[in-house]
Formats: C-alpha cells, sequence, structure tokens
C-alpha cells in the first residue's frame, strides 16, 4: 500500500497544522485526537483506528499499518 501525499495549495493557512491522518483519511493536529478517530468506527474496513500518519513525514506514529 503506497501513501500518497497531497498538497495544501488552495487551503487556508491553519490547514498546514492538520498533519496527521488516520486510516479513513480524517486529518488531525494531534497524534491523540486522530488515534480515537469517529469517522474510523464507520468508514474503515477494521472499525477502529488502526493507525496514524504523519503526512509530512510518511511515518506511523500510532499503531501499525
Amino acid at each position: 500500500m503506497a501513501i500518497t501525499p497531497e498538497t495544501n495549495a488552495g487551503m487556508p493557512a491553519w490547514y498546514s497544522t492538520y498533519i496527521f491522518e488516520c486510516c479513513c483519511g480524517e486529518r488531525f493536529n494531534t497524534i491523540a485526537a486522530a488515534s480515537v478517530c469517529k469517522k474510523c468506527r464507520t468508514y474503515s474496513v477494521w472499525g477502529y483506528t488502526k493507525y496514524v500518519i504523519n503526512i509530512e513525514t510518511d511515518e506511523v506514529v500510532h499503531g501499525e499499518m
């Protein structure tokens, strides 16, 4: 599974602080918030947040991929 980085071009300046992405694709500004994403319960194939990625470094910062 390849991680495809998306650009922040055309987005408000505050959006660039949301660098943590959970497995359903929602972005958060903290690892703690991303690790308990409520959308993952519905949209993730696992039914919970299995991993969180730092989109700036492409590393898994919570859980495992």
